[in-house]
């Protein structure tokens, strides 16, 4: 039941994150975000279904045209190479994975919203473009990582697997 009501708080943080980052008109990685990290803290399965979770409530809120749904699987399988390769006891590392997946996800949404689908009205300035993808990719390397900390101190505090410190899953 703890784990449930930590899962569920989460998603609402990281949907709320969401919601206040597109108001100053930025990409902000959420869904991709909170799927790698329980991926790897927890398994893909929890992963997967949090981050759709998130996914799709953000897009009804903000009435997005394009979901980003099967791209949800690229964190995820990263996730599952993270956790067998990658580095995960200094936090400074994790700004790699920040930047891939904030990237993935702001150059979807500029590629499908804004890009080549629509009449030629909706096409963004490629400068204007650059700044909200550069923007996106800013904030996914600073959140990341402050992500990683703040739900691993939770997590620790609740006795649920953490980010840095779990190393396999338990089978059963």
């Amino acid at each position: 039941m703890t784990r449930f009501c930590w899962l569920i708080l989460t998603v609402f943080l990281i949907v709320l994150m969401e919601i206040m980052a597109s108001n100053l008109g930025i990409f902000f990685a959420g869904p991709f975000f909170l799927c790698f990290y329980l991926t790897v803290s927890h398994g893909w399965r929890h992963g997967l279904m949090c981050g759709a979770v998130v996914c799709v409530v953000s897009e009804i809120v903000l009435g997005r045209q394009m979901t980003i749904l099967p791209l949800l699987t690229v964190p995820s399988i990263l996730g599952c190479a993270w956790r067998r390769y990658g580095d995960r006891r200094f936090l400074t590392h994790q700004v790699l994975p920040g930047i891939v997946l904030g990237l993935c996800y702001a150059s979807f949404f500029l590629v499908f919203e804004t890009g080549g689908l629509g009449p030629p009205s909706t096409h963004l300035p490629i400068r204007q473009a650059l700044l909200i993808l550069a923007g996106s990719v800013f904030i996914s390397i600073v959140i990341f990582p402050l992500l990683v900390l703040s739900l691993d101190a939770v997590s620790h505090l609740i006795d649920e697997g953490t980010y840095r410190q779990r190393t396999r899953l338990r089978r059963g």
